[in-house]
């Protein structure tokens, strides 16, 4: 009884220590680098500072989650940075962060790789990873696409979901180019849809004129109750 009561006790701490959320190294920036390369890992980096409130939102309840700890576990090297203190300040110069909370993808060399930031849910959050971790999903490979002039829809749309989260005003001006190039036959489809709810619209705007102007057709391919949100 005894063996078996201990055993017992072993699982529950063992449990325990794998649901602790996300484990983060503890370290310089030289050496999270180095441990980034013995391991053939990117490193995640939580840019935040001690008065974040949304910072301490995720902490709380999203980086404790199993399915993201799992994941980020699995996947990265982890690392926090305050950036208002010790090796934080020059870090944050260097890569521009100027919002918070700022998360960064970065290689063993320290060249970005992927740039998110931002309060969300723990499946935005496993979704931010997972386009970190995809070469051509990467915020750096959409951003070379479009400086090389590729404005295909798609691209565009994916190019804005990232930059809302890092940079508002560079999303601003894709934004307007996307909706500029899309037809009023394209707003009916499945992708016009999407691009309707991406931004919260002004009564002026021409994509809410255009919501209203067929709103029966939107209210039959999607319901009410999801029109009525915007």
């Amino acid at each position: 009884i005894i063996a078996f009561l201990i055993g017992i006790s072993f699982l529950r701490v063992s449990a325990q220590s794998e649901n602790n959320g996300i484990i983060f190294f503890k370290g310089t920036v030289k050496e999270v680098l180095a441990k980034a390369k013995q391991e053939n890992k990117l490193v995640f980096v939580d840019c935040y500072t001690s008065w974040c409130g949304p910072c301490k939102w995720m902490e709380k309840y999203v980086f404790t989650n199993d399915t993201a700890a799992s994941y980020y576990n699995k996947t990265f090297v982890n690392y926090k940075l305050d950036m208002e203190k010790g090796e934080g300040i020059d870090f944050r110069k260097q890569y521009g962060v100027s919002s918070y909370p700022t998360y960064l993808f970065i290689d063993a060399n320290g060249v970005l790789v992927h740039k998110s930031g931002g309060r969300m849910s723990t499946m935005e959050f496993v979704s931010v990873a997972q386009k970190a971790s995809n070469p051509k999903e990467t915020s750096t490979a959409l951003e070379t696409r479009y400086n090389n002039g590729d404005r295909s829809a798609d691209l565009l749309f994916k190019y804005i979901t990232i930059l809302k989260n890092s940079n508002r005003e560079k999303a601003s001006v894709v934004y307007n180019e996307l909706v500029a190039q899309t037809t009023d036959k394209d707003l009916l489809t499945d992708k016009g849809w999407e691009l309707i709810k991406l931004y919260p619209l002004e009564e002026e705007s021409r994509l809410y004129k255009f919501l209203i102007s067929n709103k029966a057709h939107f209210v039959n391919k999607y319901g009410s109750e999801e029109v009525d949100k915007i």
